[in-house]
């Protein structure tokens, strides 16, 4: 209850201050503000209070969690309708505005969400516990009950006996509460036989929701349920956690959700629609004025957000640092743990010894006569020696720095969640960026839009995985993260260097030391100069400026990229005897690497996995788009997993308006937006002939895709201006097209390959799920 009273005295002092500065100075007037401040906090008060004693009634047990949330959004909605302002003005007819009748359409939103979607917690079933010695039959295990708790292991079996499942739902209560378990369920009715399979749940012990299962109907007998533990966010060789069922209750009374996060992103869908269709007919585009201010304010939040993480981090340092010298094996650190080891101790080589059967393979990266369990996966394997194949700058970058500084060595998982927080504030500053340069003006609340999403369209927080199995994905994250990192800024700070001509000089530089870095992280990506390529031909060739000016505004990032270049060249010259090879090519993985080359057969199947490929939609769980693998009659690489074709996605879709939007824009415009239209299609093609199919390969040219889009929208909308009615058609459909895309790439997020699961970011997925719905006790 403290919280629920401090989150009133906040609202209260904070919406005070709003219409202290916001009132005019004469007294009589700044008074009737207060007066209507506090009316406004009272009533919203007595609203809360009215729907927690319909809660208590209706419900039968009122929540203190719940009462928090509901407090918040009854409090939102009460404060925005603001009922003090029609309390004193009585006598005085005024018209119900926009306002007020968006702040009751929330207050309907949240009774609907509470007595119309919490229908199943009207039960009042007489709960049955059957968790006794006795009463519990054990198959195929040796689980063990004592102290009142069954001690169950992952891939164990219990059976409970008939007669209590008639109806209702299963409710249980496994401690640790951190796991994630998937728990199937099989059932024999009266006539006994086999087992027949039912469903299969996953769950979230901390979350109670996610523990009460549905029962089969009918004239089951027995259930059976199997617990199986995902072992993928344990480190190599862990042991699965032994849980201890301390309830088993069927007939089990479903508990009351209030879903802020549904009720939240619904309100504010419709309240951008209103918005939206008020203008509808209006052209209301601004220039580019406040730009600069809005990019400093995302740059600040950006740094701010990756300060608190640092704290946050600090204080839970087993999760995201290590302490040099390791302990233990060193062989079963991840691979860049081995580098940062390599490189402390001087040598470029993986201080970890091959096996004798590795060294005594005849071909040992053609795996299939790679002896089985001979080699370390994923690690470039040379001359009788292991190395990295991923590039180094991100511990040159990130873990060496920390490391100078706090004697704290970051892990993969800092790591990943560092660039994913530059990544962020990086894709909107680009579009930023590239609108500048291509409009004069924009539609504020559309590109807002915009940049919100932005964030999920680029599939910028797919770039951490916080999996840390066998293969310890967070590996495989880095570069990729990395790579989208200095790609993003390397074309902000050469946006920055064509408009700015006064400081182009070290705004070229900053350009140049990030595309040496982009080299050294994931060098496929270095793709990204094509798009850089009209840009400095334009400036070379321009009119009115010396050659020797225009070679000093270059020869600051001439020097930097010679300079990067030399040594990356050396560092591959020093492990693998030439300039040219990173280390893909002695890759120990599912493909014999050295054979792998550009192929105008594989342009085909590339076009489809990444460009055309279908997602795949699911109407009986969340998320709801996901993704499916699909094999042509050939393929060029044997790598073919998951993935999806980004013109599915409606978002972008207007890139086929790309001749329209490059129409009467100069030459060099024209060829830099034709050139970041085509890198995604190079990368793409690029990316199947040397490494396969996988949704983490998206993840290269998903950011541009997302920058391209949004740059032809707001063409196309200053173009449209002239013209009211196709403005704001063309509004309209733009902002519903961006919103069925942000949609369809935030399910990606929880994508089955490389996705959230149930116990990461504490239950994101369930709440997600819950939020649409979905529940495990639904039948």
């Amino acid at each position: 209850m403290e919280r629920f009273y401090a989150v009133w005295l906040i609202m209260g002092v904070t919406w005070g201050l709003h219409l202290l500065f916001l009132s005019p100075k004469k007294k009589e007037i700044l008074w009737e503000a207060l007066k209507r401040a506090f009316l406004d906090i009272g009533i919203a008060s007595a609203a809360t209070g009215l729907v927690s004693l319909a809660i208590a009634l209706c419900f039968h047990a009122p929540t203190s969690e719940g009462n928090w949330y509901l407090g918040i959004l009854i409090g939102i909605a009460f404060m925005w309708i603001s009922p003090g302002r029609y309390l004193l003005r009585t006598g005085r007819k005024h018209p119900i505005g926009r306002q007020t009748v968006l702040g009751l359409l929330l207050v309907v939103l949240i009774l609907a969400d509470l007595f119309v979607n919490n229908f199943y917690a009207y039960r009042t079933d007489t709960p049955e516990h059957v968790l006794e010695k006795d009463a519990l039959e054990k198959v195929e295990t040796e689980a063990d009950f004592k102290d009142g708790c069954l001690y169950v292991t992952s891939g164990q079996t219990m059976v409970f006996p008939a007669g209590a499942f008639a109806k209702g739902a299963l409710y249980l209560d496994f401690e640790p509460k951190s796991a994630e378990l998937s728990i199937r369920m099989d059932y024999r009715t009266s006539e006994g036989g086999a087992w027949k399979y039912y469903q299969t749940f996953q769950t979230n012990p901390q979350y109670a929701t996610s523990a009460v299962l549905a029962l089969p109907e009918g004239s089951a007998t027995q259930i059976k349920l199997t617990v199986k533990q995902d072992m993928s966010h344990l480190p190599k060789g862990a042991e699965p956690d032994t849980f201890c069922l301390r309830q088993a209750v069927f007939r089990y009374k479903i508990p009351l959700q209030i879903h802020f996060f549904a009720v939240s992103v619904l309100f504010l869908l419709i309240l951008l629609f209103v918005s939206l269709i008020r203008r509808f007919g209006q052209v209301n585009l601004r220039d580019l004025s406040g730009l600069r201010k809005v990019e400093w304010t995302i740059l600040g939040l950006t740094a701010g957000i990756g300060l608190l993480f640092w704290l946050y981090a600090v204080l839970n340092r087993p999760v995201y640092f290590e302490t040099y010298p390791f302990s233990g094996d060193l062989q079963k650190k991840d691979i860049y743990m081995q580098l940062f080891d390599a490189f402390k101790k001087g040598q470029v080589s993986l201080d970890v010894q091959p096996t004798e059967r590795l060294l005594a393979a005849e071909n040992p990266y053609d795996p299939a006569l790679r002896p089985s369990g001979s080699a370390l996966w994923d690690h470039a394997f040379y001359q009788g020696k292991y190395y990295c194949y991923y590039g180094a700058v991100p511990l040159l970058f990130v873990a060496f720095p920390h490391y100078w500084l706090t004697g704290l060595v970051p892990n993969v998982l800092f790591m990943q969640t560092v660039a994913v927080i530059g990544i962020v504030g990086a894709v909107m500053i680009a579009t930023l960026e590239f609108l500048s340069l291509f409009v004069k003006k924009i539609s504020v609340p559309f590109t807002g839009l915009s940049l919100f999403c932005s964030v999920f369209l680029s599939l910028s927080l797919m770039n951490v995985t916080y999996k840390v199995g066998t293969y310890n994905e967070g590996i495989y994250h880095i570069p990729e993260a990395y790579g989208v990192f200095f790609s993003l800024w390397f074309l902000i700070f050469l946006l920055q260097g064509y408009k700015n001509e006064a400081k182009r000089p070290v705004w070229f530089a900053l350009a140049g030391l990030t595309f040496g870095a982009l080299m050294g992280t994931r060098p496929n990506m270095i793709m990204v100069a094509l798009v850089a390529l009209p840009l400095g031909l334009g400036l070379l060739i321009r009119k009115g400026a010396s050659w020797k000016r225009k070679l000093l505004e270059f020869a600051p990032m001439a020097l930097i990229l010679i300079l990067s270049a030399a040594l990356l060249c050396w560092y591959n010259y020093v492990r693998f005897d030439s300039i040219f090879e990173f280390g893909q090519g002695y890759q120990l993985t599912v493909a014999d690497n050295t054979k792998l080359a550009y192929s105008i057969r594989s342009l085909w199947p590339a076009v489809f996995h990444f460009v055309l490929q279908p997602f795949a939609f699911s109407s009986a769980d969340f998320p709801v788009v996901t993704l499916k693998r699909i094999l042509l009659g050939y393929e060029g690489h044997v790598y073919v997993m998951s993935s999806a074709g980004f013109l599915c996605v409606p978002a972008f879709w207007p890139m086929l308006a790309l001749p329209v939007a490059m129409r009467k824009k100069p030459a060099v415009l024209k060829m830099t937006l034709l050139a970041l239209a085509i890198v995604p299609f190079v990368l793409a093609f690029t990316t199947y002939c040397f490494a396969g199919v996988c949704i983490r390969y998206l993840l290269d040219f998903y950011p541009l895709l997302t920058i391209l889009v949004l740059t032809v929208m707001a063409i196309l909308l200053e173009k449209s201006s002239s013209r009211p009615k196709l403005y704001s058609v063309l509004l309209i459909l733009f902002a519903v097209l961006l919103l069925a895309g942000a949609f369809l790439t935030f399910n990606l997020l929880f994508n089955g390959f490389d996705g959230l699961r149930v116990a990461d970011l504490d239950g994101l997925l369930l709440i997600v799920r819950e939020s649409f719905g979905k529940y495990n006790f639904l039948k």
